[in-house]
C-alpha cells in the first residue's frame, strides 16, 4: 500500500510537470494569436491587459495561497488518521471562500464602470472586467478543490484541470476572436470582450471539470472510516485563521507583483494619454504589456535555463 501512494505520488508530480510544459506552450500560442491578429494588435492587449489587471488584485485576495493552505491542513490531519478533521477543513474552506469568492465577484463587478472611466480611463474596460466578474466565484471554489486534492496526494486531478483550462481557453479564444472579427469588421473592442468571454468561460469548464472529479471521488470513497483519534473538533474560526497564517505569506509576493503592474498600467496610460491621446496611448501600452512583456519573460526563462 505504501509503495502504491509513493507510486502515485510520482506519477502525480511528472503528470504535473507535462502540465506546465503544455499549459506554458499554449500561453505563449494564445499571447502570439491575440497580438498578432488583426484588429486586435496592441490596442486590444492595452484594453485586455489593464482589465486583467485590475482583475488579478481580487483574485489574489480571494485564491491566491489558498491550495496550498488548505493542502497542508489536510495532509496534516490525514498524516494522523483523521479523516473526518480533514473532511472538515475542506467544507469550512468551501464555505468561507465561496463567500469571499461571491463577495470579490460583486465589488468587482459593480465597481467596474468606476474602475474604468475614472482609474484606468479605458471605457471599454468596463465591460470586460463585468465579464471577468463571476469568475473570481469559480476560481475560489476551485481553488479549495485543488488544495483538498492536492492535500489527499491526488495531484493528478488538479494537474489536469489547469490543462485542461488552457486548451479550452486557447481554442475557444481563436474561434471566437475569428468568429467576432469577421462578424464586426474587425472590431479592437468586441474582439478584446469576446477573448474575455472564453477565458471565463474556459475558467467555469475547470471549476465543472474539478468539481465533478470531487463528487466522483468521494462517492468512491464513502466507505472511508471517519476517525478523530485526537477527538479535537476545531471551529470554523480556528481552521480559518490557520488558513491566513499559510496563504498569506504566499499571496504577499503575488499581490506586490500585480500592484506594481497595475501602478505602472495606470500611470503609463495617463502620462502617454495626456502627451500622445487616447489611441495611440493604448496602443503603446499593448505593445510594452504584451510584446515587450513577452520578450521578457522569455529572455528571463532562457537565462535561468542557461544558468543551471
Amino acid at each position: 500500500m505504501k509503495k502504491k501512494k509513493i507510486g502515485d505520488f510520482l506519477s502525480g508530480i511528472i503528470v504535473l510537470m507535462f502540465s506546465q510544459v503544455i499549459v506554458k506552450i499554449l500561453g505563449m500560442i494564445y499571447s502570439l494569436y491575440l497580438t498578432n491578429k488583426q484588429g486586435f494588435g496592441d490596442s486590444g492587449n492595452a484594453i485586455y491587459t489593464s482589465s486583467y489587471q485590475i482583475y488579478a488584485i481580487f483574485l489574489t485576495i480571494s485564491s491566491i495561497g489558498i491550495p496550498n493552505a488548505v493542502s497542508k491542513l489536510v495532509a496534516e490531519n490525514l498524516s494522523i488518521g483523521d479523516i473526518k478533521g480533514a473532511k472538515r477543513v475542506f467544507r469550512v474552506s468551501i464555505a468561507i471562500f465561496s463567500f469571499v469568492g461571491f463577495l470579490c465577484s460583486l465589488i468587482l463587478y459593480s465597481s467596474s464602470d468606476f474602475i474604468a472611466e475614472k482609474i484606468l480611463e479605458i471605457k471599454a474596460a468596463s465591460d470586460i472586467l463585468k465579464i471577468l466578474a463571476p469568475s473570481i466565484f469559480f476560481v475560489s471554489i476551485s481553488a479549495v478543490i485543488r488544495g483538498y486534492f492536492n492535500g489527499k496526494q491526488n495531484i493528478k486531478t488538479s494537474a489536469m484541470a489547469l490543462t485542461f483550462e488552457q486548451i479550452i481557453k486557447t481554442s475557444l479564444t481563436i474561434f471566437i476572436v475569428e468568429f467576432v472579427s469577421r462578424k464586426t469588421n474587425f472590431n479592437t473592442e468586441i474582439m478584446a470582450k469576446s477573448a474575455m468571454i472564453a477565458a471565463s468561460i474556459a475558467t467555469i469548464f475547470s471549476f465543472g471539470y474539478i468539481f465533478l472529479k470531487y463528487i466522483l471521488i468521494e462517492r468512491k470513497n464513502k466507505s472511508d472510516i471517519y476517525l478523530n483519534i485526537l477527538n479535537v473538533k476545531k471551529s470554523a474560526w480556528e481552521i480559518f485563521k490557520e488558513i491566513l497564517v499559510i496563504a498569506i505569506p504566499l499571496s504577499i509576493a503575488s499581490f506586490v507583483v500585480i500592484l506594481g503592474n497595475n501602478i505602472d498600467s495606470i500611470s503609463i496610460i495617463k502620462i502617454l494619454k495626456n502627451k500622445l491621446g487616447e489611441g495611440l496611448a493604448q496602443e503603446k501600452y499593448g505593445i510594452l504589456s504584451s510584446k515587450v512583456e513577452l520578450l521578457t519573460r522569455f529572455s528571463n526563462g532562457f537565462k535561468w535555463r542557461s544558468s543551471c
